[in-house]
């Protein structure tokens, strides 16, 4: 290395371990000079298993890996598929779904996609059936690639893939992410009275709350809310728990997206009904930041009735 250092096809830093091409067609020269076939797959296996190495063991200078290492890694290891090069099929996995969740940080959903659906091609390689053996890598590259695809508008292929996490998700807890996805693809193509069905459905899976929403309910609701909030203090009200029931967190979450659905469509009293079947379940378990969604509308329904001093309070 240090000879070629010298001769000035190499760079390197005084005291750095680190050495790189003095210019891309000296790197590219030497790529040509190794023959292509079978030792050139070598090389690429080499170079992308020891990427992959560095990408998981060396932090950069903020703490984080360097992100670049692990796409060159996978680039280099999926030009092999298709070659007689043994490759672990769950590296492959895991290696593509790290790349495409990188990318989706980034909202670079485009390439996510590719990265993605390359993740669920070798997952599918798999004869035996990955729900039971391979369940949490299964849910995670699903779910996430069903996301990326109902972002990008691919609504037949996310809704497929959605299906299929709902069909063997092994509890209520692991759907939530995947209705929130579909109500808000469904949202996006206006058809809200069906984003609204959805989340129904799901609350009926999560939790006690009633299959059809009568006007009733959000009366017995409302009164408790604010009978509640009649008995407390606000100082009795901050000083409640952090909710850490992830069941209840899941209702909460699946309220918030069918009480929005609901006004979207135009019915409020189903986002009325959310709104306080949301507050009576903090009041109960714990608070945590979806609460001030519900509380931002009782502000406004206090206002509404002509009740400015508990309109003020609740908003403060």
């Amino acid at each position: 290395l240090e000879t070629a250092v010298i001769e000035g096809l190499l760079l390197n830093s005084v005291g750095s371990s680190d050495y790189r091409f003095a210019h891309d067609r000296i790197q590219q020269a030497a790529y040509k000079l190794i023959p292509s076939g079978p030792e050139q797959n070598k090389l690429r296996l080499f170079i992308g298993k020891k990427m992959f190495e560095l990408a998981s063991s060396s932090p950069s200078s903020n703490g984080t890996s360097d992100d670049w290492n692990i796409f060159v890694a996978a680039d280099h290891l999926n030009s092999l598929i298709n070659t007689e090069e043994e490759i672990d099929t769950m590296t492959l996995i895991k290696l593509n779904f790290t790349c495409g969740e990188k990318a989706v940080a980034v909202a670079a959903y485009a390439p996510a996609c590719v990265y993605l659906r390359l993740a669920l091609k070798f997952l599918r390689r798999f004869k035996d059936n990955v729900w039971t053996k391979h369940y949490d890598i299964a849910l995670r590259v699903y779910q996430t690639t069903s996301d990326v695809d109902l972002c990008l508008g691919h609504f037949d292929d996310g809704n497929e893939l959605a299906q299929e996490v709902l069909a063997n998700a092994r509890n209520a807890e692991d759907k939530v992410t995947t209705w929130m996805s579909l109500s808000g693809a469904l949202g996006r193509l206006r058809r809200h009275a069906e984003a609204k069905d959805l989340c129904k459905r799901a609350l009926t899976e999560i939790s006690d709350t009633p299959k059809r929403f009568h006007n009733l309910h959000f009366v017995k609701y409302d009164f408790q809310v604010k009978q509640y909030l009649k008995r407390h203090s606000d100082v009795d009200i901050l000083c409640l728990p952090k909710l850490e029931d992830e069941k209840r967190m899941a209702e909460l979450v699946m309220l918030n997206e069918c009480g929005l659905r609901g006004l979207a469509g135009g019915d409020m009293m189903e986002y009325l009904f959310c709104t306080a079947r949301q507050l009576i379940i903090s009041f109960e378990f714990g608070l945590c930041s979806l609460v001030a969604q519900p509380l931002s509308t009782y502000a406004m329904v206090f206002n509404m009735a002509g009740d400015y001093k508990s309109a003020t309070r609740v908003a403060r």
